[in-house]
């Protein structure tokens, strides 16, 4: 290149954004001038602009004109404006290949005037050629950098696309009024979907509340064969409790821009610094409290950042909150007390009606007499061996753990049953005697113990229509309830002593002094049941009449025998052999109530005979408990006990076991009769060595207390004749006495009531667990900051554009002056120290609204450049009419609140 080429200039024609200016005004001041001595071959050179006005003036004008950008217009264009010439030349120095210095830099391949647009284009005559060596300009080519350029590049550090001028100042052609009113009235859309998402809210988060602390049971609403079963209910629990939880978070986030927003609007308050700002985040997205941490040591300790941080919290495990105190479980209610009903269709014991509900597949007309014993014989037989062999393993248990057991008979195993297959069975031992006192009493060996069963018909009652009681099977098998009644108990009383062969004697025919002589007695003519009219017929000579008392014993006031007490000995054929039982079921009187057992027990001594009575009642001093599940239940006697108010005689003041036991039920003796062939108790007769009479046999107490090492032989009897009691109470009243005018059955059914207490596991609301009742602060929590932020709504006009949401901030910042404050953080954010920096919203006097720091040395030189929207009292009456100002003016003055805004 020559020394021509290096001193050529290039004129660029730039169009002023402002016509009004008054150096700028005629559009014949301006026209392109191109520089006569350069050479269209040659390489361009610049002329630099003498002073830094230049540079202002590129920027003032060119930024704000009509159209933002760098101001540079085509001359071309008439319609632009008019143009101003200015000049740039300077020493160039060729491109030198290979250079580590690049900058794009249009070169010309001649000197001439070029036309730009207004947004810095290409030149209109020119075509784009990266290689340098055509007649276009080049943007990809080395040079070597001018340090004059580099310094005024360096200079102008405000950016031509802004509205502020190098010294921070706002220039007064640039007016960036806002088109939309920042303040949206109650009546509008936005303001009207984030009342009622507040609305929603709070009502849906104080039913939930409601729901977790009060424990409503479901009952019948909720169940596999409701409208609204299990699966369907937990669904909806689910899907309120995730409306709840996004619906407070979508008003809490707007509350809070409220009083963020309106904060920075105001004069008196400290503005709102960048932690502040963080705290919508820790809502939105929870995990910024951990990854944005520096921002809580700002913003965590005031009342709306800890506010904020406890909503975010809360949002989080408002659903686990609700899954656990309100989504339905099954859970136990509290006792209630109820009146439940129950069918009646016959009397206590009553052996025909026993007789005609066992199921056997034998027809009536091919068995018509002994169908029915037959059945019950077996049905005797099944259970109570069951029973049995259930309390003999209940007892091996307490020997392998203990060694032994108590000699109380309280504390002693507890009779046991199984009813309807399923249902386990518990009795319990009624009016304890004292063994040793009553053998000392009587200078023998007596035991005399009590069982007492619960009432089976309870059984029954629980599953009837009337008492509309959920059952298992209603919650798809995991349903439960228990019911206390409070009806009388079934019992029997069994009384065993000790007698020697004299004391024996007067009640065993054949040691009678008529037979005594004469070892032709025949056993086997022996009439089954002793009735004396069969003896008589059969040729037995010196049994009773059916008026005689017999002889008197040496136990007749043990047992209430003779005249006095009402009540005939038994007599037994013979004196069994040893671990034989013989059974006595004399029906006389025809009104007799006891069954007897006599056996022979391998004991050294005089006395190694026992004889047994065992007698039925009704106890008033019980209640029956029962606990229903799918795979089973269990029925239980609550006994003993003065302080249970559902005991029969507490619902029934008037009965007392005097009344009760005045007469002991008469129909129990012929069931019991039954039950004792079964089981093989009169064996005996005929010497046949029956299992089961063995082993009572060996249970006769050789002592004068119980044995702690083995049963006795009364509680063995009482456990295996816990079976007729609950047998016998099926169908039967739940009062102690029969009070039909039908004799012992009814043909339809009747329906009683009785008092009872029941608790239902059914689907309720409220926690399982104990811990769980850390989550009603989570609730309550909800409730409350929803009931803050539906109370500000309400109390409000209208709602501010809220800075805070990303989209309006972005906005906002962008039409804003530049700040010293927040230097350094363009790249990689704020740092620890900018969280502190606090900023206002404000408005200039073209309703542009803007975010400055009042700490910033630019913002105060701004201030000295043009006045802010409220800085004298003329322009704000002068703008008193535009609804934006008046708005900006009316909230910029409000006094801050206890909530920071």
């Amino acid at each position: 290149m020559d020394h021509d080429h290096n001193n050529a200039n290039e004129h660029i024609s730039l169009s002023p954004v402002d016509p009004t200016l008054s150096d700028l005004s005629s559009p014949s001041n301006y026209h392109p001038s191109p520089d006569p001595t350069a050479s269209s071959h040659n390489r361009p050179g610049y002329q630099r602009v003498s002073t830094f006005q230049e540079e202002q003036d590129i920027a003032y004008h060119g930024a704000a004109g009509k159209d933002h950008g760098l101001g540079i217009h085509d001359a071309r264009d008439t319609n632009q404006g008019p143009s101003i010439e200015v000049s740039f030349s300077t020493d160039t120095t060729p491109a030198v290949p290979n250079s580590s210095e690049f900058m794009l830099s249009p070169t010309f391949s001649r000197s001439s005037t070029k036309k730009y647009s207004p947004l810095g284009n290409m030149p209109e005559d020119e075509e784009f050629q990266p290689d340098g060596r055509s007649r276009s300009p080049s943007l990809y080519q080395t040079y070597t950098a001018d340090p004059e350029r580099e310094r005024l590049r360096r200079t102008s550090r405000t950016s031509t696309l802004s509205p502020y001028g190098p010294t921070g100042g706002e220039h007064p052609e640039f007016a960036c009024m806002t088109k939309q009113h920042f303040h949206h009235a109650r009546g509008e859309t936005a303001s009207i979907l984030i009342l009622l998402a507040s609305v929603w809210s709070t009502i849906f988060s104080a039913i939930w509340l409601g729901l977790a602390t009060g424990k409503p049971h479901y009952g019948q609403m909720i169940t596999d064969n409701s409208k609204l079963p299990p699966s369907t209910a937990s669904l909806l629990v689910a899907a309120f409790a995730k409306s709840i939880e996004l619906t407070f978070v979508t008003s809490f986030v707007a509350f809070l821009g409220q009083l963020l927003s309106q904060k920075a609007f105001r004069k008196d308050s400290n503005g709102v610094t960048v932690a502040e700002m963080q705290m919508r985040s820790w809502v939105l997205q929870p995990g910024t409290i951990i990854t944005h941490s520096a921002a809580m040591r700002y913003a965590a300790l005031t009342f709306m950042g800890a506010t904020a941080f406890c909503a975010a919290i809360l949002a989080m495990v408002y659903t686990t909150a609700s899954d656990a105190l309100v989504s339905p479980k099954l859970r136990y209610g509290p006792y209630q007390h109820r009146v439940l009903y129950g069918n009646v269709t016959s009397r206590f014991a009553n052996e025909t009606y026993i007789e005609d509900r066992c199921f056997s597949p034998i027809d009536l007309n091919v068995d018509p007499l002994h169908k029915g014993q037959t059945c019950i014989a077996i049905e005797h037989s099944g259970q109570a061996f069951h029973n049995y062999q259930q309390y003999l393993t209940n007892w091996t248990n307490y020997l392998n753990l203990g060694g032994s057991v108590s000699t109380n008979i309280s504390e002693r195993p507890l009779p046991v049953g199984t009813f309807s297959d399923n249902t386990s069975v518990t009795g319990s031992w009624i009016y304890p005697a004292d063994m040793a006192a009553d053998s000392k009493k009587f200078n023998r060996m007596v035991n005399n113990v009590t069982v007492a069963m619960p009432h089976s018909n309870i059984f029954a009652a629980a599953m009837h229509p009337k008492n509309k009681i959920l059952q298992p099977q209603d919650l798809d098998g995991l349903g439960e309830y228990k019911l206390e009644a409070s009806v009388p108990s079934p019992a029997v009383n069994v009384l065993c002593v000790a007698l020697t062969k004299d004391e024996l004697a007067p009640m065993v025919v054949s040691q009678w002094p008529a037979y005594k002589a004469n070892t032709t007695f025949n056993v086997t003519m022996y009439p089954p049941d002793g009735d004396p009219k069969a003896a008589e017929a059969l040729g037995l000579p010196g049994l009773p009449g059916n008026t005689s008392w017999l002889n008197a014993t040496a136990v007749d006031d043990l047992f209430g025998f003779g005249e006095k007490y009402g009540r005939r000995a038994p007599y037994f054929p013979i004196i069994p052999e040893v671990y034989n039982t013989i059974m006595n079921y004399t029906s006389f009187p025809v009104e007799g109530d006891s069954l007897y057992v006599l056996t022979t027990a391998n004991i050294t001594g005089d006395s190694p005979y026992g004889l047994c009575s065992l007698r039925a009642f009704m106890e008033p001093g019980c209640s029956t408990k029962y606990h229903s599940t799918l795979s089973g239940g269990t029925l239980k006697a609550h006994c003993n006990d003065p302080h249970n108010p559902l005991a029969y005689s507490k619902s029934h003041p008037h009965v007392t076991p005097t009344t009760a036991h005045s007469g002991y039920n008469k129909d129990w003796r012929d069931v019991g009769s039954q039950w004792g062939i079964a089981l093989s108790l009169n064996a005996g007769k005929t010497g046949n060595d029956a299992s089961n009479a063995r082993l009572i046999s060996q249970f006769l107490p050789s002592g004068f207390g119980l044995d702690p090492k083995l049963p006795s032989m009364a509680e063995a009897l009482g456990v295996m004749a816990g079976c007729t009691l609950l047998i016998g109470s099926i169908d039967s009243p739940f009062i102690h006495y029969w009070n039909y005018s039908s004799p012992d059955t009814l043909l339809e059914p009747a329906i009683e009531s009785f008092n009872a207490s029941l608790s239902v596991q059914d689907y309720s609301s409220g926690g399982t667990q104990h811990w769980q009742s850390i989550f009603y602060i989570v609730l309550a929590a909800v409730f409350l900051i929803n009931l803050l932020c539906l109370a500000y709504f309400i109390t409000h006009t209208g709602l501010v554009t809220d800075f805070m949401e990303p989209q309006n901030l972005f906005a906002l910042s962008l039409n804003s002056p530049p700040s010293q404050v927040l230097e350094g953080t363009c790249g990689g954010g704020p740092m620890p120290k900018h969280y502190s920096s606090t900023w206002h919203i404000g408005m200039n006097r073209h309703e542009h609204f803007y975010i400055e720091s009042p700490d910033d040395p630019l913002t105060r030189r701004r201030r000295n450049f043009t006045n802010p929207i409220n800085a004298d009292e003329g322009f704000e009456l002068e703008t008193a009419k535009s609804p934006v100002a008046d708005m900006y003016n009316r909230i910029s003055k409000k006094r801050s609140t206890f909530l920071g805004s």
